[in-house]
């Protein structure tokens, strides 16, 4: 009855405040930007509910339980990602108000700029699927432990993610990312304290085997993908550009960024410690269920029902986010800027919900049948960040700091990375990393741009 009632206040909270998110998200440039209202809380607590959620909360645990204190190495690469957000990119995009990279290389690459738009919006799209689909499995994990039939729990969660994130637009969502942290971070160290006081959780974590306290316990490529797409996903992060555009000054986006490194650092072994706790007290529960597990066989009823609120959050905050990312892409990229460039769409609301509902839609019927096919929560997300980072990380870096970049070096960059992509994740060819690609993409870009430059004006910045 307990859990019955946190969860019904928990959403009827959220509901408020998509109400009044509402005022803030008028025109398609205000629901992407928070209506530039974004204060140095609501920045940081964003970038902290934009990375401290899925993955870190529900799949630490899953691999806190599988490798012991490696599994934090993901969070790492969280922390490392906003960190490179923060030092090369967020007084830039605030400076110029860019809300995602396509808007920039539309303005940098003047000759191919709609078209590198075109693709690498794509890319975005199914980068933040795959990503809304790690959330499913999340909740569809905790729905199998519940006893209800995952297809109509995941229904449920992603019918709820899409009504509310549709509504509520940045604003709401930066001000559920507050909460939701909040949340988070109160029910796991709560439940970090309990299990030390009241079941001695240190006598339990040691007795486990020695591997569990390695600081790298696999091999170099599982390392590889726990750190390296999260990592480099920074630079170019479409949902940390959003934040940093709707930030009120440049230094609050500077600042937001840099917070949210640190807190997301501090964080990552907190439901790792769970996750171990839960396989030695545990050891014949499969791993996905671990954190399950101690919530409800462990805690006290209170304690389980405020954690289970802080995994629900973690699901909503980093689906809302990617669901940003899509709008973003999808209506602000592809349509306005690409489709339908002389059509101002902030002039007529009712024709911005209408795209907004049916691309929503569209993007969760897909997350949705996607999650049934995966089960590592924080592979499917490295695999996610790696489609965007190959097409966008290297037009980006040398658009920015090398003057004779051209169209030309940036589309034949894109497709060597992407291609390399493809044909490792379809087992054609076999990459240490899927980002490997863009050693050679790089090397692509600077010679195709030294061969096909002219002396014209060149937008660096």
């Amino acid at each position: 009855m307990t859990i019955i009632i946190i969860f019904a206040i928990y959403m009827i909270a959220m509901m408020v405040v998509g109400q009044i998110g509402k005022k803030y998200s008028g025109t398609l440039s205000d629901s992407l930007t928070a209506g530039k209202q974004g204060t140095l809380i609501m920045v940081a607590g964003s970038f902290l509910g934009s990375h401290i959620g899925t993955g870190i909360v529900v799949g630490g645990a899953t691999n806190g339980a599988t490798y012991g204190v490696g599994a934090g190495w993901y969070g790492v690469g969280a922390a490392l990602s906003f960190a490179l957000f923060a030092f090369v990119t967020a007084r830039w995009v605030r400076k110029h108000g860019y809300v995602t990279i396509s808007t920039y290389f539309r303005d940098r690459y003047t000759r191919f700029g709609h078209i590198i738009t075109l693709i690498v919006a794509i890319a975005g799209i199914f980068g933040a699927t795959a990503n809304i689909a790690a959330q499913v499995i999340a909740g569809k994990q905790l729905f199998v432990y519940a006893g209800i039939d995952p297809l109509i729990g995941s229904t449920i969660a992603v019918v709820v993610i899409g009504i509310y994130c549709t509504a509520a637009g940045l604003w709401g969502v930066m001000m559920t990312d507050v909460w939701q942290v909040i949340i988070i971070v109160i029910g796991m160290g709560a439940a970090i304290i309990s299990l030390f006081l009241n079941f001695d959780g240190a006598a339990a974590i040691s007795s486990l085997n020695a591997d569990y306290f390695k600081a790298v316990p696999f091999d170099t490529e599982t390392l590889l993908w726990m750190v390296v797409p999260t990592t480099m996903y920074g630079l170019i992060s479409a949902s940390a550009m959003q934040r940093a555009a709707s930030a009120k000054t440049e230094k609050i986006a500077l600042w937001g960024a840099i917070i949210g490194a640190v807190g997301t650092g501090l964080f990552t072994f907190l439901p790792v410690v769970i996750g171990m706790y839960g396989r030695a007290a545990f050891p014949e529960v499969e791993s996905s269920s671990v954190l399950f597990t101690v919530m409800f066989q462990v805690l006290p009823e209170w304690l389980a029902a405020l954690l289970l609120v802080a995994v629900v959050a973690a699901v909503m905050s980093t689906a809302d986010t990617q669901l940003m990312t899509i709008m973003a892409n999808g209506m602000h990229d592809i349509y306005t800027n690409t489709l339908a460039p002389k059509y101002n769409l902030n002039t007529d609301e009712k024709r911005m919900k209408t795209i907004s509902t049916v691309l929503t839609v569209v993007v969760l019927i897909g997350a949705l049948l996607l999650s049934f096919q995966f089960n590592n929560i924080q592979k499917l997300l490295s695999k996610a960040l790696s489609i965007t980072t190959s097409a966008c990380v290297i037009p980006f870096l040398g658009g920015r700091f090398m003057k004779k970049g051209t169209d030309i070096g940036a589309l034949a960059s894109m497709g060597v990375a992407l291609t390399l992509l493809v044909l490792n994740f379809t087992g054609v060819i076999h990459l240490v990393n899927d980002l490997v690609g863009l050693i050679p993409a790089a090397i692509v870009y600077v010679v195709v741009s030294l061969i096909t430059y002219k002396d014209r004006s060149v937008i660096a910045e």
